[in-house]
């Protein structure tokens, strides 16, 4: 590596004492129109989970995977509605919710190859990081984040009690290490499954009625009247405080079925509804997703807790985890035929 590293250098040293800027401005303006050329009959993007490598596409083929997806699916829904009409719809109902965005306007769409699969996919974002819905997204992540650490201390006492793991979602692949290590019997079988899709597939009505549960639950745990939030942290109070948006349970309901029912991206002159799933690219989508699998997994594991003949797929399915779509399984041979 030292080698490689000296090679470099003189390189760069020759490079540096060696080159002459002889560019003239027609050279300049010659390259600029080699370049917007490259922009009209190419698009370049990062391929998903390998952010360092970018991958040139067909520009026409880009706009026609994008335009499949769009009309060609059950996610999106043509509107009647312009960009302004939304922007003044939403700047009423963040107002109220205290989470205005300061960019206002309707996001688009795009994707990103997905290379390690075979065939190749897509990975389809809305780039909603500035948008209308944006502060209302970032201030439910924050609530949403202390709310998951109050259901993993409560699953955590509940296993120490019980010995059932309700809680399968883990932070990172350190934290499945740590677990590993904490198994007590030796595992024979490793088995891994994945979602397929998972963010745009999840129906608005349940997803409403799971969330309408947690933070009810939630704040009847903390006995407290207002969750407050901003972009960096919350936490319960009994009394709402400056410098933070305070939400009683039923106001921050409001904030998650408003985000669900306004999903909308531009594509052309046309805006779409987004009336199935959530987009990748909204800042809460993950733990809105991590949670709602959540509460299925763990009325899964009360459910077969609860009788006496499948004692042994308790112990199976403790050893569990789950990285948002991911999904690892330990000592298990009947998670394929039960899940």
């Amino acid at each position: 590596m030292k080698k490689v590293m000296e090679i470099v250098d003189i390189r760069i040293k020759h490079h540096e004492t060696n080159y002459k800027d002889t560019s003239t401005p027609d050279a300049i303006s010659r390259l600029k129109r080699k370049i917007k050329n490259l922009y009209n009959t190419y698009v370049f993007v990062p391929a998903d989970k390998a952010a360092n490598n970018i991958v040139v596409v067909c520009r026409k083929y880009y706009i026609e995977v994008l335009r499949n997806e769009i009309h060609s699916s059950n996610t999106f829904q043509a509107t009647n509605l312009t960009g302004q009409h939304i922007v003044q719809e939403h700047l009423n109902t963040t107002t109220q919710l205290k989470a205005q965005s300061d960019n206002m306007k309707v996001p688009t769409m795009y994707w990103l190859p997905k290379l390690h699969k075979t065939p190749y996919k897509s990975r389809f974002i809305s780039s909603s990081s500035k948008c209308t819905t944006t502060n209302v997204s970032i201030l439910l992540t924050s609530a949403l984040t202390h709310i998951k650490t109050i259901i993993v201390n409560y699953c955590n006492k509940c296993y120490e009690n019980s010995s059932i793991n309700y809680f399968w979602s883990v932070k990172n692949s350190l934290d499945v290490l740590d677990k590993l290590k904490s198994v007590e019997v030796p595992f024979s079988t490793i088995d891994s499954y994945d979602f397929s899709t998972l963010y745009t597939t999840l129906p608005h009505t349940l997803i409403k009625e799971k969330f309408t549960y947690l933070v009810n639950w939630s704040f009847k745990k903390s006995g407290c009247s207002y969750i407050c939030c901003n972009k960096y942290k919350s936490f319960f109070s009994d009394k709402p405080y400056d410098k933070y948006t305070s939400w009683t349970s039923s106001d921050m309901i409001t904030a998650i079925e408003f985000l669900l029912d306004n999903i909308y991206v531009r594509f052309g002159n046309t805006v779409y509804r987004q009336i199935v799933g959530i987009p990748m690219g909204t800042n809460c989508a993950p733990l809105i997703a991590d949670l709602f699998l959540y509460c299925y997994e763990s009325q899964f594991m009360a459910k077969i807790q609860k009788d006496p003949s499948k004692q042994d797929l308790v112990d199976q399915f403790n050893n569990t985890f789950r990285y948002l779509d991911d999904v690892l399984a330990l000592n298990n041979p009947d998670f394929s035929r039960i899940c």
